[in-house]
């Protein structure tokens, strides 16, 4: 999805809130926080300027809600059942009794594309098995949050973009949408994802197996603000850190780390962590108690 989401910034559409998040985690573009809201308290969602930064975001409260949409309309939610807060679209949320208010937060570019065939609706999203289980997930995530990391994070941000959605999917008024074709650059990442650990896999192959010239695969990275080099080696720096540090990796060398991590030797792995500052293999080995 190409940017970070910042807890701060995100949360700070959310007007009214007495105190922060109670829990912030972050998969890369997608974030889930979790709020304790009073009784009769009242949050405040402005419309965003359209300018290809937008945020949007799924919210659900254990305890209900009550939502004014931008035409004055009151909507009573029931408790557990989702609200979609459109990035575009002012609304009022008050909770009518102490409440925990749990969000969903990614990038409004990657669920724009379902209002293609339709309005997605105020208030309450129609309640289905899918609306359900994204329910289950965010209050089990969010309650005993999960430790994010850098090879697993692209996976749930993917996940996360996804499950939301094919919720608006099916809640808009007009029937399915058509399916979504997937971004070249989603397509790249999700190769990149499934090859990492694969020390004959690289930049030159990722061209190789999308049909594209080295050139075209840079732009497509360059446009997110990475490089696919860049967005590579940190999956497997991210492999090889989980190794150094675990009970298992106590006992295997570093050349074994660093293949098994997707460098071709032990040097590729050294230079790939000078390369962004992180201490040598042998000195991270040394620090750990």
């Amino acid at each position: 999805m190409g940017i970070v989401m910042d807890a701060a910034e995100a949360t700070s559409l959310l007007h009214g809130t007495k105190q922060g998040p109670l829990t912030a985690v972050g998969f890369r573009s997608a974030l889930l926080t979790r709020h304790a809201l009073a009784a009769e308290e009242e949050v405040r969602w402005s419309a965003q300027t359209a300018d290809g930064t937008a945020m949007a975001a799924m919210v659900v409260a254990v305890g209900g809600l009550r939502v004014q949409d931008d035409r004055g309309t009151v909507h009573d939610v029931p408790d557990s059942r989702l609200v979609f807060l459109h990035p575009e679209r002012a609304a009022r949320i008050v909770t009518p009794r102490p409440s925990t208010l749990i969000c969903a937060w990614v990038p409004w570019s990657v669920l724009e594309e379902v209002e293609r065939s339709g309005e997605i609706p105020p208030g309450a999203i129609p309640d289905t098995a899918l609306t359900r289980g994204l329910s289950s997930f965010l209050e089990s995530a969010t309650q005993n949050a999960p430790e994010t990391r850098s090879h697993t994070d692209a996976v749930m941000e993917r996940l996360i973009g996804e499950m939301l959605f094919g919720i608006l999917a099916d809640a808009v008024a007009h029937g399915p949408v058509r399916p979504r074709a997937p971004r070249p650059i989603d397509r790249a990442r999700a190769r990149i994802l499934a090859r990492h650990i694969d020390p004959d896999f690289d930049v030159s192959t990722l061209a190789r197996e999308m049909h594209l010239s080295h050139r075209q695969v840079q732009r497509l990275f360059a446009a997110e603000g990475s490089t696919a080099a860049d967005e590579l080696r940190r999956l497997r720096i991210g492999v090889a850190r989980e190794l150094l540090d675990s009970d298992g990796g106590r006992s295997m060398r570093i050349s074994e780390i660093a293949r098994r991590a997707g460098f071709r030797d032990r040097p590729a792995l050294r230079r790939a962590l000078a390369a962004v500052g992180a201490a040598a293999p042998r000195a991270a080995r040394t620090v750990r108690p």
